[in-house]
């Protein structure tokens, strides 16, 4: 915490001076770089019209060298040429920051505007990008070009004029200026087209480009704050837009090189990195086909504001304090701000970083509405990455990845990936990949050493829910990797769907688990819904602990038809306590899946359940699905059961090799059957040395149907007078119960207390300890043979 406030009040003061020095008048002078004498325009009518002959031109490639260049907020610096300029190549060679509170203009069709100053440039007021290419700003040292050729941004190196293409911005040390931009610049549309041309206003700035074309920023650190997301307070505007092209912001805090492509920012010869910083409503956009956001930096800040690349279509839609409505559903997801227009593919979010902050309600954003595919969001992060929203639910932050289209053929939404040190997300974190129409949701993979999950966070995978709409997309799976993982404080990883047919998986890897106070894994097959839930497949090398409500769930609702998802979970200790619950679950009738359990050491259950269960009191219900344990030890403490039981379908079976001991302590397993004529599942308890029942119950009861059969295999079974074994019906046929031991306590004891048994395991003596120990009563020397020959 004590590194992030140092850089704030490095920063703020550094802001602080920048602004001072640039609050020079707006003035534009050139320098003597192709003539002989420094020239101070002069504007007419507030603007500098700043014509070919005033710089130097080589093939297509046109030049300007400035003494110092500013812009008060009426004035505009205007760029003209012959038609045949591909680039207008600008530098700043005085020393001082630029301050940009104006119009830049580029009036050549198609042309590339270039500006560079490496005492840094500062966009703010009025600031207004009317450029006809692509617009580049940096603070780097040099422009190096496709022939090798090198224009230095100082006047006492040499530089060369080339005519080939621009390939690379150079930084010659560690001393790096900044690029800020404050505000979203001046917008120009005529409000009084709002409600005709929306949402295409909605997406104006005065810091944009032409469809198709780029915007970089190159600098040491970027930062960029006050974007001002509303017209009105309801239409929302973004700060940058370069829509169906690329985004690049890359900082940098040593020497090297930075090239562009359309893959992302390619870097030779750094060996530290800068930062990035959007804050307070700065929203970036680079929606469209094949267009991309590119971030490069040391740490990324992104603080109440958010990033969007994809084209989401939601029709009517009003932005309220950071709210979506639409016309299809009275709240979508809340979301602070979302790509409007129409149709084509979405576009890529790639971050590179070593620190990653997204907090107090910003969002990163991809998507796709009716044909094409969503973008990918990629965070490729060294350290920490933080995504933290504020304490209420219209302020979250997160990361989504968004299909919409309506129609069957509709887009598929992108994946996104994550890797990092540790991720952090609290207070409404969220990550979420969701389709909303036909289109199938994207994959979400996280690999970490550690996740924490706090305070109502989520990670969220999930399709449309309005069965009546008769689509059939398909959520995406959900894969963790990581050495640590804790969940807490209502935090969930979610996986719904409305028409499964390819068994997506919830797939968690990772040293230690921790669920708990009402933290959820859950898997749900949503109400209407048919096909398969998602599985849940949980291994966990040391331990997995579920504490103070928290559950393991595969459920599928009401009116559903299939099957819920499986649970398989593999671990080396296994603690459920006080409340919490894994279970698979059918409320209707799709089957309840299976649960299977292998835990190495030992599988402690207090206060808590494992069920499988059929929850529907009418005909045609789904069945209990089975359960499966494989354990060295089993406890089933303070009214722990395992549960495979029907209200009125057939009972699943519970299957238990506890190889050391199976302890029930006022426990319960269970396959009853409530009603109807539906039978119990079976009991089997094999290949354990120890069965001991104190105050516990084993039963596979049924109504009309047949009870379950109850089969015990162990080397000793030991049971209290008050516990409980019965394969009884109550109109139908009892089930078998059979004890197979060699040592059956025939008598029963009476109940004891939980620590009577906390060493019952050492009961069943192993050969060697029956053969080699020994008992031996003697008398002492010299005393009598009876207690009266004292008193002979």
């Amino acid at each position: 915490m004590n590194g992030i406030v140092v850089f704030f009040v490095k920063q703020n003061c550094f802001l602080v001076g920048f602004i001072l020095c640039s609050g020079l008048h707006a003035e534009v002078i050139i320098d003597a770089s192709f003539s002989n004498q420094i020239k101070a325009l002069q504007p007419y009518q507030g603007e500098y019209a700043i014509s070919q002959d005033l710089g130097k031109t080589v093939g297509t490639n046109l030049f300007h060298s400035f003494q110092q260049f500013n812009l008060g907020n009426t004035e505009t610096a205007a760029f003209s040429g012959n038609a045949n300029i591909q680039n207008v190549i600008s530098r700043v060679t005085g020393g001082s920051p630029s301050d940009i509170r104006g119009t830049i203009r580029n009036e050549i069709a198609g042309a590339n505007t270039y500006l560079l100053n490496p005492a840094g440039v500062m966009f703010s007021g009025n600031a207004k990008w009317d450029v006809q290419g692509s617009f580049h700003v940096s603070t780097a040292d040099y422009l190096k070009f496709a022939d090798d050729k090198r224009l230095y941004t100082s006047t006492e190196q040499g530089s060369q004029f080339s005519s080939a293409a621009v390939s690379a911005f150079g930084f010659i040390d560690a001393q790096i200026a900044p690029v800020s931009i404050q505000g979203h610049g001046l917008i120009s549309t005529d409000l009084s087209r709002l409600f005709f041309d929306y949402p295409q206003i909605a997406w104006q700035t005065g810091l944009g480009v032409p469809e198709g074309y780029d915007i970089s920023l190159l600098a040491g650190d970027i930062r960029m704050w006050q974007g001002n997301q509303t017209l009105f307070g309801l239409v929302p505007l973004v700060s940058m837009a370069a829509e169906r092209g690329h985004l690049y912001l890359g900082a940098f805090a040593a020497k090297g090189e930075v090239s562009l492509t359309p893959t992302g920012l390619n870097t030779t010869g750094f060996s530290a990195l800068g930062r990035v910083d959007l804050l307070d409503k700065t929203s970036l956009s680079a929606s469209g086909q094949n267009s991309d956001i590119f971030i490069h930096a040391g740490d990324v800040n992104i603080d109440n504001s958010f990033l969007n690349a994809g084209q989401i279509n939601f029709h009517s839609i009003l932005g309220l304090n950071n709210s979506v409505l639409s016309e299809h559903s009275p709240l979508v997801t809340q979301l602070p701000g979302l790509n409007i227009s129409h149709g084509q593919a979405g576009g890529n979010v790639n971050i590179q970083a070593n620190n990653m902050y997204l907090t107090n309600g910003a969002a990163i954003y991809t998507g796709v509405s009716e044909a094409g595919q969503g973008g990918d969001i990629h965070l490729q992060v060294k350290d920490n990455i933080v995504i933290q929203g504020a304490e209420s639910l219209i302020s979250f932050s997160g990361l989504y990845s968004l299909a919409v289209g309506e129609n069957a053929d509709a887009g598929d939404a992108g994946d996104i990936k994550i890797s990092a040190d540790q991720l952090l997300m609290d207070n409404f974190g969220w990550i979420i990949s969701s389709s909303l129409g036909g289109g199938d949701a994207g994959d979400i993979d996280i690999q970490v050493r550690e996740l924490e999950m706090l305070n109502f966070s989520s990670i969220n995978s999930s399709t449309d829910l309005r069965a009546e709409k008769n689509l059939s997309s398909q959520p995406g799976n959900i894969i963790i990797k990581a050495e640590n993982i804790r969940l807490g404080n209502s935090s969930i990883v979610n996986f719904v769907t409305s028409d499964n047919k390819k068994s997506n998986v919830i797939n968690i890897h990772a040293d230690y688990l921790n669920l708990d106070n009402q933290s959820h894994i859950n898997s749900s097959l949503a109400a209407e819904a048919h096909g398969f839930g998602g599985n849940l497949i949980l291994d966990i090398k040391q331990h997995l602990s579920l504490d103070n409500e928290s559950n393991i769930i595969s459920l599928a609702e009401q009116s559903t038809c299939g099957q819920s998802g499986q649970i398989q979970i593999n671990a080396g200790q296994l603690s459920i306590k006080h409340d919490s619950l894994i279970s698979t679950e059918t409320m209707g009738q799709a089957h309840a899946g299976q649960i299977n359990i292998m835990v190495d050491g030992e599988l402690m259950m207090d206060q808590a359940i494992i069920n499988n269960n059929s929850e529907l009191a009418l005909a045609g219900a789904g069945t209990a699905g089975n359960i499966q344990i494989q354990t060295q030890n089993l406890s089933l403490l303070n009214g722990a059961h395992i549960d495979s039981s029907a209200n009125q379908a057939q009972g699943g079976n519970i299957n238990i090799e506890s190889k050391q001991q199976l302890y029930l302590h006022n426990g319960h397993i269970v396959t009853d059957v409530r009603g109807g004529n539906d039978n119990s599942g079976n009991i089997e308890i094999s290949n354990t040395e120890s069965v001991i029942l104190n105050r516990g119950q084993i039963t596979a009861q049924a109504d009309a149907g047949r009870g379950g059969n109850i089969n015990i295999g162990s080397q000793q079974f030991m049971r209290s007078t008050d516990s409980v074994i019965s394969a009884s019906s109550r109109m139908g046929i009892d089930g078998k119960i059979h004890i197979k031991s060699p040592d059956t306590t025939l008598n029963p004891m009476e109940a004891l207390d939980l620590a009577d048994f906390t060493e019952a395991r050492l009961l069943a003596s192993d050969c060697q300890a029956q053969s080699g120990s020994r008992f031996v009563s003697g008398s002492l020397d010299g005393s009598p043979l009876s207690p009266e020959d004292f008193f002979d």
